[in-house]
């Protein structure tokens, strides 16, 4: 018997799969990986799961306005005042001078 499985039979527990324990807070309430990803990466500032959440709900609010901005930009290009004039296609020499 070699050394590892001799380790595996003293200590079974070790060799067990384990499931991560899950994110909590002081008070014991479980929050999403989301939330400890920006506690994480926040360096310090945000110290609980609810300052993370408030930051994430006006990152979200930050994104709506910026895409409703581009969205509005988008369909509104054609209303100026010259949007419903046509503009006839070129024809003739192509020296620039007009007939």
């Amino acid at each position: 018997m070699d050394l590892l499985e001799q380790y595996k039979q003293q200590y079974p527990e070790k060799f067990r799969e384990q499931k991560p324990a899950p994110m909590t807070d002081e008070y014991g309430r479980e929050y999403s990986t989301l939330v400890a990803l920006v506690m994480r990466l926040s360096g310090g500032r945000i110290r609980d799961s609810k300052q993370a959440s408030y930051a994430l709900l006006g990152a979200a609010a930050i994104i709506a306005v910026i895409s409703g901005i581009l969205f509005l930009r988008l369909f509104s290009s054609g209303t100026g005042p010259n949007a419903g004039r046509i503009t006839p296609p070129v024809t003739g020499s192509s020296n620039g001078i007009p007939r």
